[in-house]
């Protein structure tokens, strides 16, 4: 289990927004959330974490963790129908300067109508 839990609260429906609950970010730090239309699983030994968002980026949010490291992130998903089926993925980094940085575990949406 990853320290970091990044989840979905209700349905990744077309012109909706949902949000992404996130457990055990760092408290009161910097957390980025990546967006990303591919996902992948990149190793990287040296933070002791692995990368489940690919290139290319479709965005970052960067905003400051709660004071217990919980929190809710609305996500407005766009309500063109061509978009329907399209997945798209989502980490959250989570910034300790003390000990570097967690990583979330990755989290996939297919887009529906």
């Amino acid at each position: 289990m990853s320290p970091v839990d990044l989840s979905l609260k209700g349905s990744a429906k077309l012109g909706t927004t949902p949000l992404l609950a996130i457990q055990g970010a760092v408290p009161n730090s910097l957390d980025l959330l990546l967006i990303s239309s591919k996902g992948i699983h990149l190793d990287i030994p040296t933070y002791n974490l692995t990368l489940m968002t690919g290139l290319p980026f479709l965005g970052a949010i960067a905003f400051q963790s709660s004071s217990t490291g919980a929190q809710s992130v609305p996500i407005a998903l766009p309500s063109d129908p061509k978009l329907d089926k399209l997945p798209i993925y989502f980490q959250l980094l989570s910034f300790d300067l003390k000990k570097s940085f967690l990583a979330s575990n990755g989290l996939e949406l297919r887009l529906c109508r």
